[in-house]
C-alpha cells in the first residue's frame, strides 16, 4: 500500500502543515507523529489532513513543504491523494521555484516498486522548480528495526534542515532536544454511568455503520490462499455466502467489510480493565478540535459497543500507544520497557 504525507512550513508565521495520504493509516500516523515531535520543539503546527483535502494549487504561496510517501499497488498514490497527484503531473500546475522539500519514503523492498512513489514525487518537485533541503529517505519495512529504523534518522536531521531556511530570530525559538512530555489532548473522554441522563434512553449509538441499503450481512464460507507458502504475498481466495437477497454489482465495485469483536474477546478485556459494559461515555474535542473526532462520537455510547464495534482490542498496537502508556507507567521497570517499545 502507499501512503503519503507533507508538511508545509512558512517561516513568516513559523506554521507547519501536515499532509498525508493513507491507504491503512500509516501515513496519518507518521504524520501525526511528526506534529507531535513539531510541537515539542516549540514550532506551530497549522493542521493534520489529507492532501486531497488541501487545494495542491497553493503549493505556490508555501516555502517549506516536507512529503513522507509509503506505496500502494504497483507504485500508485493512495485513494486520498489522488487527486492530488493527478493534479501535480497536469502541464497547467504552477512552477514552485520558491518552495524548498524533502521527501521521506515508506515502502518494503521485498516489491518491486520500492518506494516508486516517494522517487516519482521527488523528482516531479524537482522538474517544478522546487529546491530539496534534505536528501530524500526510504524507509524499508523488511529492515531489523522496521521502518522505524530509517525514520528516526530521518527525522533527526529533519528539525536542523528546516531551521537552515528559517530566519535567525525564528530559530532561536526551537528546542532541538524537548523533554520528553504529553502534549496537551486533542478529546476528553467522560463516563456517563447513567444512560437515561444523556439523552440516550438506554439506548446506544448504532451510527457506526453506513446506510442501512449498503450493509449485507455475509457468512463466511471459505479463506484459501492460491499464492504459494515460499511466496513472499499471500494472496487469499475468499467465498461468501449472503443470508438474504445478493445485491447488484458491477465490475470495478469495493467491498467494505465492518470488522466485529466478539462477545467473549470483549467481556474478557472488559473483566480485566474492570470496566463495566452498561456504562457510557462521551468524547468531545478540546480547544476546537473538532476534526480530531469521528462523527461516530457525536452521542454518548455504551462501554461494551465502543470496544465491539469501534475499537481494534485485536489489533498489533502501534509505537505511539506504547509512548503514551510509558508516560502513566508508574513501575520504573515496566515504564523503561513500554519506552523501549
Amino acid at each position: 500500500f502507499f501512503s503519503v504525507l507533507l508538511f508545509f512550513f512558512s517561516p513568516l508565521t513559523m506554521q507547519l502543515r501536515i499532509l498525508f495520504g493513507s491507504e491503512t493509516g500509516s501515513a496519518q500516523e507518521v504524520a501525526e507523529r511528526i506534529g507531535r515531535e513539531a510541537k515539542k520543539r516549540r514550532i506551530v503546527v497549522k493542521a493534520v489532513q489529507s492532501m486531497d483535502s488541501f487545494s495542491m494549487d497553493n503549493l505556490v504561496d508555501e516555502s517549506l513543504v516536507v512529503f513522507v510517501c509509503s506505496t500502494t499497488g504497483q507504485g500508485d498514490p493512495p485513494a486520498n491523494m489522488k487527486k492530488s497527484w493527478r493534479r501535480m503531473l497536469q502541464k497547467s500546475f504552477p512552477r514552485l521555484e520558491d518552495l524548498c522539500f524533502s521527501v521521506f519514503g515508506l515502502g518494503d523492498s521485498s516489491y518491486a516498486e520500492f518506494n516508486f512513489m516517494a522517487k516519482k514525487l521527488h523528482n516531479r518537485l524537482l522538474g517544478l522548480g522546487a529546491e530539496c533541503i534534505l536528501t530524500r529517505g526510504l524507509g524499508d519495512d523488511q529492515d531489523d528495526g522496521g521502518m522505524d529504523k530509517e525514520l528516526s534518522v530521518w527525522l533527526s536531521k529533519l528539525w536542523p534542515a528546516l531551521c537552515s531556511v528559517m530566519p535567525e530570530t525564528k530559530k532561536a525559538e526551537v528546542v532541538m532536544d524537548p523533554p520528553d512530555q504529553l502534549l496537551p489532548p486533542l478529546c476528553v473522554v467522560e463516563v456517563l454511568s447513567k444512560p437515561e441522563q444523556n439523552g440516550q434512553n438506554g439506548q446506544s449509538n448504532s451510527h457506526f455503520l453506513p446506510a442501512a441499503e449498503l450493509i449485507h450481512r455475509v457468512e463466511l464460507c471459505s479463506n484459501t490462499r492460491i499464492t504459494s507458502a515460499e511466496h513472499f504475498q499471500d494472496v487469499r481466495h475468499i467465498v461468501f455466502k449472503f443470508l438474504h437477497a445478493p445485491p447488484s454489482y458491477q465490475a470495478g465495485d469495493v467491498v467494505g467489510i465492518a470488522p466485529i469483536n466478539t462477545d467473549d474477546n470483549v467481556n474478557s478485556l472488559l473483566q480485566r480493565l474492570n470496566w463495566k459494559a452498561e456504562d457510557y461515555v462521551q468524547v468531545k474535542a478540546v480547544g476546537g478540535h473538532t476534526g480530531d473526532v469521528p462523527i461516530y462520537f457525536n452521542k454518548p455510547i455504551s462501554i461494551f459497543d465502543l470496544c465491539k464495534y469501534y475499537l481494534d482490542i485485536m489489533g498489533t498496537p502501534r509505537r505511539y500507544w506504547f509512548e503514551l502508556l510509558s508516560h502513566f507507567a508508574e513501575d520504573e521497570d515496566e515504564k523503561e520497557r513500554l519506552q523501549y517499545f
